[in-house]
């Protein structure tokens, strides 16, 4: 019942229309990605720079807003634009290492020395504590109009709504060039683990590297099991409670422990890039835009890093639900990247109007839409969706897949369970087994849920 409620809720949002997937997608200039890695604070890149003092002389607020280093994409920074141009005020970003941006954001918390606006994915910061006590309640009439099961992940456990969703929701897979599968003699989609298999021999056959993980960035790693590790809590309905109160190891877990040496065996047949540790997202892209590798596991947010960087292979780029488990699944999470105000904050007013001015203004949401395109977090906001999306739609449709969203926001909702992502990267780093893998993150999320007092641990 609770995966047929939410597949109505999430078919009911992709019926939005798919007329914006041809909109107006002009590539970013070349250049926007060259910085902005040493977490240093980045200025737009105007040919003359405004000074925080200047803005304050015309009477604008300087708004100062960390951000993780990819995020800080052609997208948002023409948003950002556009807001400066309607207001008047200055935007002053802080772009942070990918790797370092929760660490360093748990410091400033800390110290007291925060930004005024922060970034996080929504469902995720919402149980954190010092999140919690570091930030403000938002309000605004444009709350109404958030997606309904995307809701809860912008609230603390209390109810206060401290997150609000800008980006497209996440719509998670694996992107594929479209002629090395058809040369292969493949055919989409890939129903479950062995029509993956079949498929990466051909491709194998074909002279292609099946897979390329790019697991030097460890996010990515972790997208080939998020939907698949839905599946022991469909054979368990009392799975979930066992986890959440500490009446189980996921070692313990027979699925868990088969989903991972899934991902062992297809590196050990050779269907997974050799030098995958150290192979970072961008080199992935490469690989799979040249056709040196079929496929990658991604997000849909990726469509534009091709739409820029690979504007000639765009339309030779799909992107499918990927068959890990014993069914395919397609994974639309309810999470979304989200503005977070900070009570320490030097312009907390100032920041609070940004809040407001960016979730209901057309124009300001149409100029990133238009770069980063995707599935809006609000039901009210028309824009351009992009290929990706609908590619996953029409595969959902038309093959009867289950629409999920990933495993721990399905199945284990306000519980913190970590960063597993470290531990997958370790198992593919230093060859652990399955079993202790998934005990390295299980020390990860007791340690989390003992400072939480939940019970059990």
């Amino acid at each position: 019942m609770k995966r047929r409620i939410l597949g109505v809720l999430l078919s009911g949002l992709l019926v939005i229309s798919f007329a914006g997937c041809g909109g107006s997608q002009t590539p970013a200039p070349a250049d926007d990605k060259e910085s902005d890695t040493t977490g240093e604070t980045t200025k737009d890149k105007k040919e003359e720079s405004v000074t925080p003092e200047a803005v304050e002389e015309t009477g604008g607020k300087t708004i100062t807003i960390a951000m993780y280093n990819q995020w800080y994409d052609a997208g948002i920074q023409a948003a950002f634009a556009k807001y400066e141009e309607k207001t008047g005020n200055k935007v002053e970003v802080e772009v942070i290492p990918d790797d370092q941006y929760e660490t360093l954001m748990q410091t400033k918390v800390a110290t007291g020395e925060v930004p005024d606006i922060g970034v996080t994915n929504s469902g995720t910061w919402t149980n954190t504590e010092y999140l919690q006590t570091a930030s403000v309640t938002l309000e605004g009439d444009w709350i109404k109009d958030i997606s309904e099961e995307m809701l809860p992940g912008c609230k603390t456990p209390a109810g206060e709504l401290i997150l609000a969703p800008y980006g497209p929701r996440n719509v998670l897979g694996f992107y594929y060039n479209k002629k090395v599968l058809e040369d292969a003699g493949v055919t989409l989609p890939l129903k479950n683990y062995d029509e993956l298999k079949a498929a990466c021999e051909k491709i194998k056959a074909s002279g292609v590297t099946p897979i390329c993980l790019p697991n030097q960035d460890n996010w990515t790693v972790q997208i080939a099991i998020l939907g698949s590790f839905n599946e022991p809590f469909f054979a368990d309905a009392t799975l979930a409670d066992k986890i959440m109160t500490n009446q189980i190891k996921p070692s313990e877990v027979e699925g868990f422990v088969t989903q991972l040496n899934r991902i062992i065996e297809l590196k050990a047949a050779g269907y997974v890039n050799e030098d995958c540790n150290s192979t970072t997202f961008q080199a992935a892209e490469e690989l799979v835009a040249e056709g040196e590798c079929a496929m990658a596991p991604g997000g849909d947010w990726l469509y534009s890093d091709f739409m820029e960087d690979y504007p000639d292979q765009v339309d030779n780029i799909g992107y499918m639900p990927l068959g890990m488990g014993d069914q395919c699944e397609a994974i639309i999470n309810s999470i979304s990247k989200s503005f977070v105000v900070f009570k320490d904050g030097k312009q907390v007013d100032a920041a609070l109007d940004f809040v407001n001015d960016f979730m209901t203004d057309q124009d300001i949401i149409q100029a990133l839409y238009e770069l980063t395109p995707g599935m809006p977090p609000l039901s009210t906001w028309d824009v351009p969706m992009n290929d990706w999306v609908a590619e996953v739609k029409n595969f959902a449709e038309t093959n009867d897949l289950m629409v999920v969203s990933q495993f721990e926001l399905f199945n284990l909702p306000d519980f913190s369970t970590g960063p597993y992502n470290d531990s997958i990267q370790k198992m593919l780093q230093d060859d652990w087994t399955a079993e202790q893998t998934l005990d390295d993150w299980y020390d990860t999320y007791v340690n989390l849920n003992k400072a939480e007092g939940r019970e059990g641990f």
